[in-house]
């Protein structure tokens, strides 16, 4: 997360109260839940051709499903197949197409300079509006439509970071009452990820020797595998920093953004770096002990043999679904929703901070949290 603009620019734009980023000197509105809502605009258009039969069908479905996704990992062939397959099947049975995926697991608000919320916002909704799109399009072309299972993850991951439990269950709670909102419920369903990983009665015994392991790979800094680095990243980003002065939160994020060794780093923050690699190393062995555990390859696939498993993150060998928008590069917890032209991104609070005079601040009268639901850019 770089931080655009000069330390005084910084510094003169950032009021910390309570270790929570001030947004008071926005220029702001009140708005109603359902004029918010109506703000967003479609962003993928579908050719509602003829479909007859039950191969059109699941082909017409999954090439709608990945006019959802990125475009940087396409799928291959076999993959593309197994999807293609796992659809058919439900079509045959005239079942709904079921998906499954991880997500929504708590607001990053232990970074005050990503978001001051704790409950979800028009970033979160925009995500199950576009999880309604593609089930009212799905619904045209084949009666049965789609049902989704979003396996939450905040229970599973807060220990690592030290959240506690009330504040997952807060976030969880407004999830489900939003999701009754807008209607979904019959749509979209919920299981706690954690109780499927522990599913496995094997699973808390390889995340142990997973962690060992992962640790002594950590004992080379500066020799790290590649694919360690963007987590290691994220978990700088997800420390507990909101003691920080205005001065030291600005020092911190330039020394992320300008270190190009973990060594660079901590010879500025040495406890940061051990809490971003404990973070990391238990982060790693909870993802890997899912991911090697099961029949299927994956403990999710066990628990959903008929479900297509897909991600909202880019992965080879999965079908990748964009949660917000295609434009937006982070998932809805990481940041802020911001607005504009009808679409919505999601950004970091600093970067609006350090523009006041480019954004507008929305509050909507039935908020759970008196803090903005989402910006609009000018």
């Amino acid at each position: 997360m770089r931080i655009h603009g000069s330390k005084e620019t910084f510094i003169s734009n950032v009021k910390l109260v309570n270790g929570t980023v001030s947004v008071s000197e926005l220029n702001s509105s009140t708005t109603s839940f359902n004029e918010a809502i109506n703000s967003i605009a479609d962003d993928v258009f579908v050719d509602k051709r003829s479909i007859n039969s039950d191969l059109e069908k699941s082909k017409a479905i999954l090439d709608l499903f990945i006019q959802f996704s990125p475009v940087n990992i396409p799928l291959s062939g076999d993959t593309y197949s197994q999807y293609e397959q796992q659809i058919r099947k439900a079509v045959f049975n005239s079942s709904p197409v079921k998906f499954v995926f991880i997500a929504l697991p708590f607001k990053c608000f232990m970074n005050p300079l990503k978001t001051n919320r704790i409950v979800p916002d028009l970033g979160e909704v925009s995500m199950f509006l576009r999880m309604k799109k593609i089930s009212d399009i799905v619904q045209e072309m084949y009666l049965p439509g789609v049902v989704w299972t979003i396996l939450t993850e905040g229970s599973l991951y807060s220990e690592i970071f030290g959240i506690e439990e009330n504040i997952v269950r807060i976030y969880q709670d407004r999830i489900r009452e939003l999701i009754t909102i807008l209607g979904l419920e019959n749509k979209i369903m919920f299981q706690e990820l954690r109780t499927v990983c522990e599913s496995n009665s094997n699973f808390y015994q390889t995340v142990s020797v997973l962690e060992k392991k992962i640790l002594e790979e950590f004992e080379k800094e500066d020799d790290l595998p590649k694919e360690y680095y963007p987590i290691l990243n994220t978990m700088f980003q997800s420390i507990d920093i909101r003691k920080l002065s205005v001065e030291d939160l600005f020092a911190y994020q330039d020394c992320m953004a300008n270190a190009k060794t973990i060594r660079d780093i901590r010879e500025q923050w040495p406890t940061f770096v051990d809490q971003a690699i404990s973070f990391t190393v238990k982060y790693l062995a909870l993802n890997k002990a899912r991911t090697i555990l099961g029949n299927n390859g994956n403990i999710v696939s066990d628990i959903f043999p008929d479900y297509c498993y897909v991600s909202l993150t880019e992965k080879s060998n999965r079908l990748c679904f964009k949660a917000v928008s295609l434009e937006s590069k982070f998932l809805p917890h990481h940041g802020v929703p911001v607005l504009k032209s009808g679409k919505v991104a999601i950004v970091p609070l600093i970067d609006i901070l350090c523009k006041k005079n480019r954004y507008h601040s929305w509050y909507t009268t039935d908020d759970k949290e008196h803090f903005p639901f989402y910006y609009t850019k000018k």
